[in-house]
């Protein structure tokens, strides 16, 4: 574990305390020798697993000894928000706080319950309070969102996330120079894994905000304005309103992209429909059905042109799953194929976790208290009385944000539960990416199609690559003929 003499050494100050919380006993051993190596003289290790083996015990001894160090053990106790701000006042009391590496709890009776989100926050929360310049290295994945929100306040913050066929070593190994080189968000990967065939969290992150909805406000006025049943409009392009020679072609929108499908649209040079959404709640399958009717009494014999966008694209990949019984169905994914989708969301969590977070995300509301009485709420319906009941608007805007809030939640959860049927959809298909991505990640939409996809990118992010001239080009230039 010792550095290379090239490498950039990260600084470790010795009159300062280093904590660390949470992981196996490997994990908070490697840690605990990584700062050591580094200069470090006080080292709190707070976890539930304790060094029983020979070999830990050994490491630990030698530290000590050879290199005039403290490594004291706390109670694991960061799980609870006043556990958090005890063990955080507690090592305050002893000295400045220079640095937490937060690690994953290991489940145990006392932890069981405790999502390694809610950890990261509790010690979020203290170490604001407690020792509010010190470092904050987070090494659970699922708490990238927490961290993002941390470094956007200001507060020295590094998340690092590792695949998960790498060992804990490996990640120790370039974290000198991800704390030297100040990279805030670092998805680490190996030789032995195919290039970025996941995109950073950060990248997923940003991608989930695009989204969703920017506010309870668009979300209501989004409700009002949906018709009750799902329905299919032509847009005004460049090209031909009428169907002649020319394949039309359907998009597919997501969650609050109906302002960048109109961009797009004024590009175009064929003949194109767009899905609207209804204010009835369907499932996925039930939309993709009626919009596939919908399609062919439009366009009877096929082939067909589809375009999914965002949440779109797992919406799109329904309904050509059903088209493609009857002819084959060309199909454009504008950064929707299915598992990018589900990774974004995968940062929202799971259940009462991911309930909890589309609401802050929602209100614009990180407020612990607030966070306090969602996440206390028996079940959905009372966490949406808690957040209408301190949201001002009318009656009307309250009953659409509550109809809203039902149906984006259930989207999503669709959205995760999408899995390929076993049946491939023929006909060539196009993936179209932001730039930053990699021109070689193909989204494991082979799992859905017959051809392997051509892949373009396009300067922009998630949702501005919608209206950005040259995907319009792409598709006019690629799109089936008859």
């Amino acid at each position: 574990m010792l550095p290379s003499k090239e490498e950039a050494l990260y600084k470790t100050s010795f009159n300062h305390f280093y904590l660390i919380p949470g992981g196996t006993i490997e994990q908070w051993a490697d840690i605990t020798e990584w700062l050591v190596l580094r200069g470090a003289k006080k080292v709190v290790v707070s976890a539930d697993c304790k060094a029983q083996s020979n070999c830990i015990n050994r490491r630990l001894s030698l530290l000590q000894t050879y290199f005039n160090c403290d490594i004291i053990f706390a109670p694991n106790k960061a799980h609870t928000k006043e556990g958090a701000g005890e063990l955080l006042s507690e090592v305050r009391f002893l000295g400045p706080i220079h640095a937490v590496f937060v690690l994953p709890q290991i489940k145990t009776s006392s932890v069981s319950k405790v999502s390694d989100i809610k950890t990261v926050q509790y010690i979020d929360n203290a170490l604001r309070l407690t020792a509010p310049k010190a470092l904050f290295v987070n090494f659970i994945n699922t708490a990238s969102g927490v961290c993002q929100l941390r470094s956007d306040s200001g507060y020295p913050t590094f998340n690092i996330q590792w695949l998960k066929e790498l060992e804990f070593g490996d990640v120790l190994s370039g974290l000198d120079n991800i704390l030297s080189l100040r990279v805030k968000n670092i998805l680490i990967n190996n030789d032995k894994v195919s290039e970025s065939k996941q995109e950073s969290t950060q990248a997923l992150f940003k991608k989930l905000a695009q989204m969703l909805p920017s506010s309870a406000k668009e979300l209501s006025a989004q409700v009002k304005e949906a018709p009750e049943e799902p329905e299919i409009i032509q847009l005004v392009t460049e090209g031909p309103q009428e169907l002649r020679e020319l394949i039309p072609l359907f998009i597919i929108p997501g969650l609050s992209t109906e302002n960048e499908i109109e961009e797009l649209a004024r590009f175009l040079l064929l003949p194109t429909f767009c899905a609207v959404l209804p204010s009835t709640p369907m499932s996925i399958k039930e939309l993709a059905e009626n919009y596939a009717a919908q399609i062919r009494s439009i366009w009877p014999e096929g082939p067909f042109n589809l375009v999914g966008i965002s949440w779109g694209g797992v919406l799109a990949t329904e309904i050509a799953n059903i088209l493609n019984k009857h002819s084959k169905v060309y199909l454009y994914f504008i950064d929707s194929a299915p598992s990018t989708l589900q990774s974004a969301i995968h940062h929202l969590g799971e259940r009462t976790e991911m309930e909890v977070n589309l609401l802050t995300r929602i209100f614009v509301n990180n407020d612990a208290q607030f966070l306090k009485k969602l996440q206390s709420a028996k079940d959905w319906n009372a966490r949406i009385a808690c957040v209408l009941s301190s949201y001002e608007a009318d009656v009307e805007d309250k009953k659409a944000l509550e109809v809203g809030l039902l149906l984006l939640r259930n989207r999503l959860q669709d959205v995760m539960l999408f899995r390929p049927d076993g049946e491939l959809i023929s006909g060539t298909s196009h993936l179209i990416r932001p730039s930053d991505c990699s021109q070689y990640d193909n989204c494991d939409l082979t799992l859905y199609l017959k051809q392997i996809p051509l892949i373009r990118l396009v300067n922009g992010d998630h949702r501005t690559i919608i209206k950005n001239k040259d995907t319009a080009e792409y598709i006019n230039e690629t799109f089936q003929l008859i």
